[in-house]
């Protein structure tokens, strides 16, 4: 983004979006194991609030606190191309003309919900307003079984035509993923690096979270119930960095923890701040000789003996 801009773009976070199809009943009830009524969102407004004042409350908030001068609309919750074609194209352009200092959208999206008509109205915002077009996309893991364990409601095959789809409109993807996903292996994260090398570019990027577990959800009524184990901390250390050492070097790493509110939260970062989690992970590849994209002339081989090694 300075390469582009020549100064930082500073992410406005916007709440709209009221369901997805693993809500209302298309492919399921209830959402993704780990979804909270709230929709994985506890940074922004209720989505209640208008869209335009949401950008602008935002605007005033970080332009206050980071001197920040341009903005990226963030679409963030639940799954914003789940909505009638009309209702998208009126938001979209809402959020490109409220402020002339908006140089980006960031749309929040399932695999499954990617489709022509909604990346054309992407495209002539794009083109109308020059800003650049970024789709999220919440993939969270590439094992078939933790797919379905976490009821999303969508394949990994789902994942990789919506990005081909993407990529033909010329936009860039952010991949989310979950590096602590208890049915994960560190083989499957070494899979999902390799993945995302076959289709990401130096202007796409991966967000890597961390489990955490939020009260009114399936997952807290499964922790509470023992049916799984949490990977410790040193699980999180040898997964991720597994996963980035077969990360090309030139995909922007846009996260590498999930946080949560106290309120209403059972488990997140091993109570430990996520400034803290990173840190840590960078000592540890530090000491381990571990950079970002290490393995990728050898395949996955020594990341895989590396883990077996240890453990």
């Amino acid at each position: 983004m300075k390469e582009l801009h020549g100064q930082k773009v500073y992410k406005l976070p916007v709440n709209y979006a009221q369901t997805c199809p693993n809500r209302d009943g298309v492919k399921g009830y209830g959402g993704c194991i780990f979804c909270s009524e709230k929709g994985s969102s506890h940074e922004a407004h209720e989505n209640t609030v208008p869209v335009a004042e949401q950008i602008n409350n935002n605007a005033a908030y970080i332009g206050s606190r980071y001197g920040a001068k341009l903005f990226d609309v963030y679409f963030q919750s639940y799954t914003n191309t789940y909505m009638s074609i009309g209702e998208f194209e009126n938001i979209i352009f809402q959020a490109c003309e409220t402020r002339d200092d908006i140089v980006g959208l960031s749309i929040s999206t399932r695999p499954d919900c990617v489709h022509r008509d909604y990346l054309d109205v992407l495209k002539n915002a794009s083109l109308r307003y020059g800003v650049d077009i970024t789709v999220e996309l919440g993939l969270q893991s590439v094992n078939t079984q933790t797919l379905k364990i976490l009821k999303r409601g969508h394949t990994l095959t789902d994942y990789i035509q919506s990005v081909m789809l993407i990529k033909a409109y010329g936009f860039n993807v952010c991949t989310h993923i979950i590096s602590t996903l208890p049915w994960d292996t560190v083989e499957d994260l070494v899979e999902c690096a390799k993945l995302m090398n076959l289709f990401m570019t130096y202007k796409d990027s991966v967000k890597v979270h961390t489990l955490y577990i939020e009260e009114g959800c399936e997952l807290a009524r499964m922790y509470k119930s023992d049916e799984f184990e949490m990977p410790d901390i040193d699980d999180y250390l040898i997964r991720t960095s597994s996963f980035l050492g077969n990360l090309k070097e030139d995909i922007a790493v846009a996260r590498l923890t999930g946080r949560i509110g106290s309120e209403g939260c059972l488990f997140s970062n091993w109570g430990r701040s996520h400034w803290v989690i990173e840190d840590m992970l960078m000592q540890y590849m530090a000491e381990n000789d571990i950079f970002q994209g290490k393995f990728i002339s050898d395949g996955c081989s020594s990341a895989v003996q590396r883990y077996t090694t240890d453990k």
